[in-house]
């Protein structure tokens, strides 16, 4: 009875899942130097999943804190090029995107142009949640 319960939960396997966020900005100091003239001087970034997540591009918006805080999936932000250097395998068609990552493997839950289209962060919220069921 005690090996079948050891194999019973040996063969149980919970997926490890994790949301990954990934910015149409770079690290760099030149990115970020033309990120920030753009977002001050044309009032226009760059990056549409930054424009929906921070309020004037500085601060993550309240509202959005408490969405991500509230998922039951835990989430990490990366710039581009961060994503390129942990995920250097991994093929995207173009920035910002969503990943789902499950087990280690990535699939894409909003790409560059369905979050480039959304006009609200209530707009995102709802397709993120919509995309996870």
């Amino acid at each position: 009875m005690k090996d079948l319960l050891q194999y019973v939960s040996m063969s149980i396997h919970t997926p490890t899942l994790r949301l990954i966020f990934v910015y149409n900005a770079s690290t760099n100091i030149l990115s970020l130097a033309k990120d920030a003239m753009n977002e001050l001087v044309l009032n226009k970034s760059v990056c549409s999943l930054c424009s929906l997540t921070y309020a004037g591009g500085l601060t993550k918006t309240r509202p959005w804190k408490d969405f991500i805080q509230n998922l039951a999936i835990p989430s990490i932000f990366l710039y581009k090029n961060n994503f390129a250097k942990k995920f250097p395998n991994q093929t995207v068609e173009g920035f910002p995107i969503i990943f789902l990552e499950k087990d280690g493997v990535l699939d894409v839950l909003l790409n560059a142009h369905e979050i480039d289209e959304m006009e609200s962060l209530n707009e995102l919220e709802q397709a993120i949640t919509k995309a996870l069921k």
